[in-house]
């Protein structure tokens, strides 16, 4: 009897330790299933920022895209474009048509037109030129009127330096610093310096123009030139020693040729 009872108790005891063994086998397993399953879900969110991380990075060395909508664009570049210009005249009587016989020669206009026109641009023009204006005037225009963020300027003296006379070497400072009011104030501005009909190919405030064009890689408007390959005869072409509404629509198409080499 009493060794049925010493077996009991022991198979008893041995049934509770296989329990506790049991129980303690299954909360460890719980455990590290629970470890395993924070780990994996710790190593997927790493990875997830990792990737955002060198996705992020690609992006950043990625070259940005060019907004050609806000691309700052030349005279020629506003022109392929069909965008509105800017147009500025700076010049005397010959920039204000004197001489012309009615609207049909005001050439500054004329041009307006033909870039309107020809390119589908909008022109805002504005006209700065003065009657009898030298270069010495063209300075002081220049300096104290708001000629900025123009795209295209029309320059035109020479007349008044030659018939007033002033001196050659002021002419030449003169013009230069109009030149250089312009590209400090509109530096992307197409500057076409003009010139005029009334001076002779040999003169030298004509000559003089010619050389600060060169220097400033400036295409002139030769209007002399532009007249004596006329079909025309040049008297046909002038009321008196200015010139009429013929010889001014010359000046606009001069003025076209020299637009329209510059947007092919």
């Amino acid at each position: 009897m009493n060794n049925s009872k010493k077996g009991l108790i022991t198979i008893s005891a041995l049934a509770l330790i296989l329990v506790f063994v049991l129980a303690a086998g299954i909360i460890k397993d719980r455990k590290l299933n629970s470890i395993n399953k924070e780990e994996y879900v710790a190593s997927l969110t790493n990875s997830s920022k990792e990737e955002s991380k060198n996705t992020k990075e690609v992006k950043a060395q990625e070259p940005p895209v060019e907004d050609k909508s806000t691309k700052s664009l030349d005279f020629y570049g506003k022109l392929k474009e069909k965008q509105p210009v800017r147009v500025l005249i700076l010049g005397d009587g010959l920039a204000m048509s004197q001489g012309r016989n009615s609207d049909n020669g005001i050439w500054d206009q004329g041009v307006a037109s033909l870039i309107q026109n020809t390119y589908g641009s909008k022109v805002e023009l504005k006209s700065l030129a003065q009657s009898g204006a030298s270069t010495t005037v063209g300075v002081n225009v220049a300096k104290n009127n708001d000629i900025s963020n123009y795209d295209l300027v029309i320059t035109c003296f020479g007349h008044n330096d030659n018939s007033t006379l002033v001196n050659p070497s002021q002419s030449k400072t003169n013009y230069g610093n109009i030149l250089a009011e312009i590209k400090s104030k509109s530096p992307k501005a197409t500057i076409i310096p003009v010139l005029p009909s009334t001076l002779a190919l040999d003169n030298t405030y004509r000559l003089t123009i010619q050389k600060l064009a060169a220097e400033n890689n400036l295409t002139c408007a030769d209007m002399k030139k532009a007249f004596t390959e006329s079909a025309s005869q040049e008297s046909t072409l002038l009321n008196g020693s200015l010139p009429n509404d013929k010889g001014y629509q010359i000046y606009t198409q001069t003025v076209g040729n020299i637009i329209k080499a510059g947007v092919k």
